[in-house]
């Protein structure tokens, strides 16, 4: 969101905070707002929402071709009418997909086996966590929402099984296996 803002050209006098510490710091009217990903309606902000009124950032068209063309590594999203008390328009923001994210310090063994526990091996542990997003398919939203190179150890899992991976996002350092 640094990112997204300085391309807007908004500079706001930052509070970084782990997210209790701004939900607090939201609560008692030291800080007038707060950012925070998830699929609405998400509770921290239903919490937020409950202490004082939200209010959303509706970003224009123009903003968000704006931020996408700047950071290709994020997408728009939705969030839907009525999803929080007193929201009641369709909101147009920034999102990321749900996802691992790591730095490319990771092998590609690595890579491949966090990606196989998540998909393959320990699918309820993060479906149990994140209830919003249990239904998704982790391998097609991967290739759908993808705008830069994926780690190679992705590449590697999706191409073993089946997947057609856009040559646009195989990573130079990818080694075909097998």
């Amino acid at each position: 969101m640094h990112d997204a803002l300085d391309t807007l050209g908004i500079k706001p006098n930052y509070f970084e905070a782990a997210q209790a510490d701004a939900g607090d710091a939201y609560a008692n009217r030291q800080i007038v707002g707060s950012v925070k990903t998830g699929s609405a309606p998400d509770s921290y902000v239903v919490q937020a929402n409950t202490n004082r009124p939200v209010k959303l950032i509706n970003f224009t068209d123009e903003q968000l071709e704006t931020v996408l063309a700047a950071i290709p590594s994020v997408t728009t999203g939705i969030v839907p009418a009525n999803a929080y008390d007193g929201v009641e328009e369709e909101i147009q923001t920034l999102c990321t997909y749900q996802g691992i994210q790591v730095d490319m310090s990771f092998s590609q063994e690595l890579g491949y086996k966090m990606f196989e526990a998540m998909w393959e091996e320990y699918p309820e542990i993060w479906k149990t966590a994140y209830t919003n997003g249990a239904n998704n398919n982790i391998p097609e939203m991967t290739l759908q929402a993808a705008s830069t190179p994926l780690h190679a150890g992705t590449v590697q899992w999706l191409v073993e099984h089946g997947y057609d991976v856009p040559e646009e996002l195989i990573p130079p350092e990818y080694v075909p296996v097998g």
